[in-house]
């Protein structure tokens, strides 16, 4: 929704003044600290169509859930399935804060329960805001960065930029199930 404001108007009516502190208040964007707390509207579970293939379609099912923050942090896990009953991979991530922000580590694990990587990838926040969080990868990448923004009708695109950089961009819409 959008208000649009006739500083003309309000100014013969209010002075310029009043005017001023009026369109001096209103924030275009509610940009927070990066604070684990602030993550918290990520809490519940999330269904999703699957990672958008090289062709850009969905593949498989992709269910996500977010823990509430607890003392700081706040854990995700992550299932995708191949459209059948079985599971490609499994992830497990936790996200703590820290001094300077917020820094994460995960792993994923295949069908077996062995995981790809040697060792956790690990992240750090970039923004967190009401509506998006952006991390970018420090060690161990698979990805340059991962965003997760909540768009209309509680839904939210996870959105994942391949290290390697041929490759497109993993993109998952997801709907809300459940809120925690």
């Amino acid at each position: 929704m959008t208000v649009e404001i006739n500083q003309h108007a309000l100014r013969r009516v209010f002075g310029s003044v009043v005017t001023a502190a009026i369109v001096v208040s209103a924030p275009a964007h509610t940009q927070q600290p990066i604070s684990v707390n602030n993550m918290g509207w990520l809490a519940g579970e999330w269904i999703g169509d699957g990672r958008s293939g090289d062709n850009g379609s969905p593949t498989g099912i992709a269910r996500l859930y977010w823990t509430p923050v607890i003392a700081d942090v706040i854990s995700s896990t992550f299932t995708w399935h191949d459209g059948g009953d079985d599971h490609v991979h499994y992830a497990f991530s936790v996200f703590r804060q820290v001094e300077d922000g917020v820094e994460g580590a995960g792993i994923h694990y295949g069908a077996d329960f062995e995981t790809f990587e040697d060792a956790p990838w690990r992240f750090q926040a970039l923004e967190i805001s009401d509506t998006r969080v952006m991390f970018e990868c420090i060690s161990n990448c698979r990805a340059n960065s991962v965003t997760f923004t909540l768009l209309e009708n509680d839904a939210l695109e996870g959105r994942w930029d391949p290290v390697n950089g041929s490759d497109p961009d993993w993109i998952t819409r997801y709907r809300r199930v459940s809120i925690q």
